[in-house]
C-alpha cells in the first residue's frame, strides 16, 4: 500500500457566492466544496481522517489568490484531476509535498492581505477632503507591535497583541491598493484598520483621535469596513516548503481573472454611457 503524503495546496476563490471559506453545515463555503471534491476524486475518504487544514479563514464577500489548503492522501496528487470537479471560480494552481506534521496555520510565517479600496481617488477627492498623506501617518503607527484590542472584534480572554511587519501603500489605475504583511491576525482585524484608516484620509477623524485608538485601557466599537475589496494574497513558509506552480492551473486561474475582467469592462461601459445620458 502507498504511504500516506500530505499536500499543501495553494488555491484562487472568488467568494462571491459563498458564505465565507470555513465550512458551515448546509451551508455554500469554499471549504465545503473543496472537502466534497477531495472525497468525489478518491483523494480522502472523509474530513475526519484527512488531516485537512487551511491556513487561514476569511469571511464573506473575501477572495483569494494564495489561499492555502491541506491534506494527507495515499494517492498522488494532481490539481488537474482536482480542477476539474471544481467550479470555475475556485481552483489549485500550486502543490507542495510537505512531512505529515506540517500544519498549515502553525508553520506559516508571513500572510499577506491585500486591499482595493472601492472608489477611486478622483471620486475620494471630489467627495470628501481625502488626504493620502495621512494614510500614509496611520500606517506607519499601525506598524510594529501593539495591542491591536480596538481593531478587532471583541472576544473573551483573547490575546489581542500582534506585530504587524509591513503595510504597503500603492495607487494603480487611480486605486488606491493596500498590502498587509503579518505572521498572524486577529478577527476582523485589517477590515477595522482600513476603517479608521479611511476616516483618518477623509477628516472624518483626526490623527491624535486615531492615536487613540491604541490605548487598551480605551474601549471603541464600531463596524469594519466592507470586506468586499479584500484579498488573502498569500501565505508564506520556510523554504523547505517547496511549491511547485502548475501551468495548466495558472493558466486557469488567469482565464477565469480576464473573463471577469472583460466582463466588468463591460459593465462599466455600460453605466458611463447611461451616466451620459444622450441619445
Amino acid at each position: 500500500m502507498k504511504s500516506a503524503q500530505r499536500y499543501f495546496i495553494k488555491m484562487y476563490y472568488l467568494a462571491d457566492h459563498y458564505l465565507g471559506s470555513q465550512r458551515q453545515k448546509e451551508e455554500n463555503t469554499i471549504e465545503g466544496i473543496l472537502i466534497k471534491k477531495l472525497i468525489d476524486k478518491s483523494y480522502i475518504e472523509n474530513e475526519s481522517k484527512s488531516g485537512f487544514e487551511a491556513a487561514s479563514r476569511t469571511d464573506r464577500f473575501v477572495s483569494a489568490r494564495g489561499a492555502v489548503f491541506s491534506f494527507i492522501t495515499q494517492k498522488s496528487f494532481y490539481p488537474e484531476e482536482l480542477n476539474s470537479a471544481l467550479p470555475n471560480d475556485i481552483g489549485v494552481w500550486s502543490v507542495a509535498k510537505i512531512p505529515i506534521d506540517y500544519k498549515p496555520r502553525r508553520n506559516a510565517i508571513c500572510r499577506h492581505y491585500k486591499y482595493i479600496f472601492e472608489y477611486p481617488i478622483s471620486y475620494l477627492v471630489k467627495n470628501s477632503e481625502f488626504d493620502i498623506d495621512l494614510i500614509k501617518q496611520g500606517c506607519d503607527l499601525l506598524q510594529g507591535r501593539h495591542d491591536f484590542i480596538n481593531f478587532t472584534k471583541k472576544e473573551k480572554d483573547k490575546n489581542t497583541v500582534r506585530d504587524l511587519v509591513d503595510i504597503k501603500l500603492s495607487i494603480k489605475n487611480e486605486f488606491l491598493v493596500m498590502d498587509f504583511y503579518s505572521k498572524s491576525y486577529l478577527r476582523q482585524q485589517i477590515r477595522k484598520m482600513i476603517k479608521k484608516l479611511i476616516e483618518l484620509g477623509t477628516r472624518k477623524i483626526t490623527l491624535k483621535e486615531f492615536k487613540f485608538l491604541f490605548n487598551p485601557m480605551k474601549s471603541f466599537s464600531y463596524k469594519p469596513h466592507s470586506p468586499n475589496g479584500l484579498i488573502l494574497w498569500d501565505v508564506k513558509y520556510p523554504k523547505e516548503v517547496n511549491f511547485i506552480e502548475n501551468k495548466k492551473g495558472k493558466e486557469r486561474m488567469f482565464n477565469f481573472f480576464e473573463e471577469k475582467l472583460n466582463y466588468n469592462i463591460f459593465r462599466l461601459n455600460f453605466f458611463n454611457i447611461l451616466k451620459d445620458g444622450r441619445g
